[in-house]
């Protein structure tokens, strides 16, 4: 035979009842609170890995700059010994590309060899090079010392530029060593991305672009909100918002 045992009704527990929905309150705030903080971490990190990213291949684009570098003074020094036809077209395909590269550092201003007048914004590399032809070229002129002289401007042009990029190189890899490096680069990468929109559908000029990107206000902007960034991450960690309001507001009453 089955036997039902009937449980008497247990009297309602009020005090028991609201310990529970406590209880639940607390549990549901804290996964609140988890996920507030998480997302603050996962866009810091996300931050991080951009800044990062963007110090490896700008490390690799020096490397590359100062191999470039390298093989073209290789060349030139080649060209002036042997006066290879071959050699002297490598050094005129390649530069454009080497002149792209100096930048502001391939443009002075010239007196040429045995003359009276200066030359403003003299263009280093396909100039020099047309001469250095020019007195291979030409027996009178590869007498005298006037292919030394174009040759010597070039070289230093490039010398110039192997020390800028060489610079680079050193900073870029101290900037590796310092997290603060890395998320002041991912702000202004992430800050930058309505510009490079705009260049991209052609409403901003590459140039304009660059421009505003160097410019004193967006390194500001840049700086001021990864200090921002930086903080909320320590904040988060370290106390959370709400505590750290409620503490703000002990220490300044009117300021929240």
């Amino acid at each position: 035979m089955v036997q039902i045992h009937f449980w008497p009704n247990k009297p309602f527990n009020p005090i028991a009842r609201e310990d529970a929905r406590s209880g639940l309150t607390a549990a549901l705030q804290g996964i609140s609170d988890m996920s507030g903080t998480s997302w603050v971490f996962s866009a810091l990190g996300a931050i991080l890995a951009v800044g990062l990213l963007d110090l490896a291949i700008a490390r690799a684009g020096h490397a590359s700059a100062l191999l470039f570098v390298f093989e073209f003074r290789q060349k030139l020094a080649s060209l002036l010994e042997s006066g290879n036809r071959e050699t002297y077209e490598w050094l005129t395909l390649n530069a454009t590309r080497m002149q792209a590269q100096l930048g502001s550092e391939g443009i002075v201003s010239f007196r040429p060899p045995f003359a009276n007048y200066i030359v403003p914004n003299y263009v280093v590399v396909p100039n020099a090079l047309m001469e250095i032809r020019k007195c291979f070229d030409d027996s009178i002129l590869s007498r005298g010392s006037l292919q030394s002289q174009y040759a010597a401007l070039l070289d230093d042009a490039l010398l110039r530029h192997q020390g800028t990029v060489e610079e680079r190189v050193r900073r870029n890899t101290r900037s590796f060593l310092n997290p603060l490096k890395w998320l002041a680069r991912g702000v202004s990468i992430i800050l930058g991305v309505p510009i490079w929109i705009l260049q991209s559908v052609g409403l901003v000029s590459e140039a304009s672009g660059t421009r505003f990107r160097a410019s004193r206000a967006f390194q500001v902007v840049s700086g001021f909100s990864a200090l921002v960034g930086f903080a909320s991450a320590v904040v988060g960690l370290v106390t959370g918002w709400e505590p750290f309001i409620a503490l703000a507001r002990k220490v300044v009453p009117y300021a929240f």
